[in-house]
């Protein structure tokens, strides 16, 4: 399985140059969409008209997932939504997803052996992100 690069910002707005942490691809696809903004709106002769405001798509949040037995990459993930970390992570295609993690998720399988969790993490892109 290849992994993914994770960088955290540092101060200065800078990211460190050999990156933070290797990760392990999800395991779960990715919804990678993009939303408008702009909003319908009924005129008086009943047509429709657009409004689009300067912001004119938004991409909407990721969910990771991966299923595990490595504690340890769970509590690196909480430590970054603890410490409100500013990440880049670069997939192994060279995408590069900017933003935070905002939530985790941990199942706990018990029925398998070793035990594994099921962990899930939000992650909202901001600007400059794919």
């Amino acid at each position: 399985m290849s992994s993914w690069t994770l960088y955290v910002q540092e101060s200065g707005d800078e990211w460190p140059s050999g990156g933070t942490s290797i990760i392990p691809r999800p395991q779960e696809d990715l919804d990678v969409g993009l939303n408008t903004t702009q909003q319908a709106i009924q005129l008086a002769d009943g047509s429709l008209g657009y409004y689009t405001p300067e912001t004119k798509t938004v991409k909407p949040d990721l969910q990771f997932t991966w299923y595990m037995n490595d504690e340890d990459f769970k509590d690196e993930l909480e430590s970054y939504i603890e410490n409100h970390d500013f990440i880049k992570i670069v997939t192994h295609t060279g995408k590069e997803y900017i933003g935070r993690f905002l939530n985790l998720q941990s199942k706990w399988l018990v029925g398998e052996s070793p035990d594994e969790y099921m962990i899930t993490v939000g992650f909202t892109r901001m600007a400059g992100s794919d």
